[in-house]
């Protein structure tokens, strides 16, 4: 019994998906409500709360019939009959129970978005998106931190032209987790400076590290407060070359920092480089793993093969491949905004600084303040 109601279900469900673009531009409300589901005026939230409802009856109706065909086996008295019809039952109830829970795992395992309606039809008034492009939602998502202390503070950059006329400059603080409350962040506002000296800096790309070349260069773009002459520019760095030494030190401060939450794995001893890294991201990779909450394992670092080049890349510091765990995974695709497809198809994603995290088949690939 449970199988002719469950093929139907799905078969129903996913006949009716390609309307559900069309439907999705339309507001309803429902004359009835689902139990335990709150769905605003938009049709396909209503679909999909009729989709989980529909999953959740599957299971109740499969224990019960379970229960009913153990008692008709326990009354059949010997009968093979009766025995027969009572394994009958509880097998159908078994087999719809998996085919249940299996086509939601493989749609799952496919694409996360298959599971939900909203990842098909679209956003409500807009149809689904097409080419790559993200499809904007409107459904107001509880924050990942709601209700949680913020453990970390990511900033703008400092507002050089309100110093133009103006005695005091400001930036911008977001808490992580996001939504997180409590915990002052850093100072987010000082007085200009009006003297002749500048205090901050901005700059191109670095150059290549070439073989046989011990440092590498970059130019400023751009100095503050305006007018400004001086100051103290880092234009001038040594490559991210090291030592087994140092990568030794860097491996244990990284283990310290992270009280022993982000761990290393390499294919074979010295494959992964931690020496190489920049301290942005080093610091970055320490803030989203309390970010997750969770363990964090790094695959790829400073080290130049297998990557590939370039003025952001893993060999210049600014790249981290990190483990594709099911907990990083689901935060990086609930948390963060889907930004569309990298030209090798890998998936891309952007937090709220910026930084991009690329689906590259068993991995994260990472990019931290690639401006």
């Amino acid at each position: 019994m449970l199988k002719k109601f469950l093929l139907p279900f799905f078969a129903l469900l996913f006949i009716a998906m390609p309307a559900l673009d069309v439907l999705a531009s339309f507001d309803y409300t429902p004359m009835e409500k689902i139990p335990g589901v709150t769905t605003d005026g938009n049709f396909c939230n209503y679909i999909s709360a009729v989709y989980k409802f529909g999953i959740w009856v599957i299971g109740i109706c499969a224990m019960f019939m379970i229960i009913i065909g153990g008692y008709m086996y326990i009354m059949s008295a010997g009968n093979n009959a009766s025995m027969g019809k009572a394994k009958g039952v509880i097998f159908d109830a078994i087999v719809g129970l998996l085919l249940a829970f299996f086509s939601y795992l493989i749609l799952y395992e496919i694409n996360p978005d298959l599971t939900q309606i909203n990842g098909i039809c679209g956003t409500k008034g807009g149809g689904a998106a097409t080419g790559g492009e993200e499809t904007t939602k409107t459904e107001t998502e509880k924050p990942y931190g709601e209700g949680k202390e913020c453990s970390a503070f990511t900033y703008s950059s400092w507002e050089p032209d309100q110093c133009t006329g103006s005695e005091t400059q400001t930036r911008t603080a977001t808490g992580l987790p996001i939504g997180c409350t409590g915990k002052a962040p850093e100072a987010t506002s000082r007085t200009c400076n009006n003297g002749n000296t500048c205090t901050e800096f901005e700059y191109s790309p670095w150059t290549l590290c070439t073989p046989g070349s011990t440092t590498h260069s970059r130019l400023i773009t751009s100095r503050s407060p305006d007018g400004c002459e001086g100051g103290n520019p880092i234009t001038n760095e040594p490559c991210p070359e090291s030592s087994p030494a140092s990568e030794t030190t860097s491996r244990t401060d990284l283990t310290n920092r992270s009280n022993g939450q982000i761990s290393v794995w390499e294919s074979s001893p010295g494959a992964t480089k931690i020496s190489g890294l920049k301290d942005t991201s080093i610091n970055s990779i320490i803030a989203f793993q309390k970010e997750v909450g969770a363990p964090i394992v790094i695959t790829g670092g400073a080290e130049s093969s297998p990557h590939a080049s370039g003025n952001y890349s893993h060999a210049n510091g600014y790249k981290i491949d990190i483990d594709d765990t099911p907990v990083v995974n689901n935060y990086i695709q609930t948390n963060y905004k889907k930004t569309g497809t990298r030209s090798d198809g890998a998936t891309l994603y952007k937090d709220p600084s910026g930084n991009t995290y690329a689906r590259e088949g068993n991995h994260w690939d990472v990019c931290y303040n690639c401006k």
